[in-house]
């Protein structure tokens, strides 16, 4: 008896970053889209004088860092944004960002979700370059963020 309502793993291939005016478009790849808690180890004694390590629940972290990376164009835009941080300007630097993990169907359906809360970016850097092969230039960016959560 075949289970009508199979849910097939996602492939990690099929993906979209938007981060409004500053950053969208495609990338090779991403890396960092965690949720983590603090866990406090505790060792105590039992009545019989066994010493035992208890794992309590601590502070969520609720900001983090998320890598991108893409083969590298003639487009500014990573570049443009990051220069907003070196020169202050924060209030225009921060957004709010998506990224998001299609279906593997063909059709961009969203198949998940994570939405990024006050992003900016911290590093910027431009590809490793060497005349030993001609494999594409990838420049990488650094996001920070103060949460995420997964939407879908």
């Amino acid at each position: 008896m075949g289970d009508s309502k199979r849910n097939d793993p996602l492939v990690g291939a099929f993906f979209g970053v938007d981060f409004g005016k500053h950053l969208t478009g495609n990338f090779k790849s991403i890396d960092g889209l965690e949720s983590k808690v603090e866990v406090n180890k505790l060792k105590q004694s039992t009545k019989d004088g066994k010493t035992i390590t208890v794992h309590q629940v601590g502070n969520s972290k609720l900001g983090g860092e998320v890598t991108l990376k893409r083969a590298m164009t003639s487009n500014m835009e990573m570049w443009d944004w990051r220069k907003l941080v070196e020169e202050g300007k924060m209030g225009d630097a921060r957004v709010n960002g998506t990224i998001t993990l299609y279906d593997n169907s063909g059709e961009m359906k969203a198949a998940a979700k994570w939405d990024l809360v006050n992003c900016w970016p911290s590093s910027v850097s431009g590809p490793d370059m060497s005349t030993k092969g001609n494999d594409p230039a990838i420049e990488t960016i650094v996001i920070v963020h103060e949460g995420l959560t997964r939407s879908k």
